[in-house]
């Protein structure tokens, strides 16, 4: 199954689903469809999607950004590496 990138873009760009539907053409039921991946939109909605979110077609496609946090000091973007961190909250003796 093959699911787009639209809800992490949206939220990243500070969209609201609710216009993101409005301005692609269709209804926030059918937007939901696209975003699970329950239903597949077409080529001329995947161009409607890339244009209101700013991205292209094939960014819709990528896989997400790996977690990161901004560097106070230089502004860029420093990688998380969360498969290390120890959820269990026990000490180990």
């Amino acid at each position: 199954m093959i699911t787009l990138r639209i809800k992490e873009i949206a939220k990243i760009k500070g969209l609201p689903l609710r216009v993101v539907a409005a301005g692609v053409g269709v209804s926030p039921q059918s937007l939901s469809a696209y975003i699970s991946g329950r239903v597949f939109p077409s080529p001329a909605v995947l161009e409607k999607l890339a244009n209101i979110l700013g991205v292209s077609v094939a960014e819709l496609f990528a896989p997400p950004a790996p977690p990161s946090v901004v560097c106070p000091h230089c502004g860029g973007a420093v990688p998380l590496d969360i498969s290390t961190i120890n959820t269990n909250n026990k000490e180990k003796k």
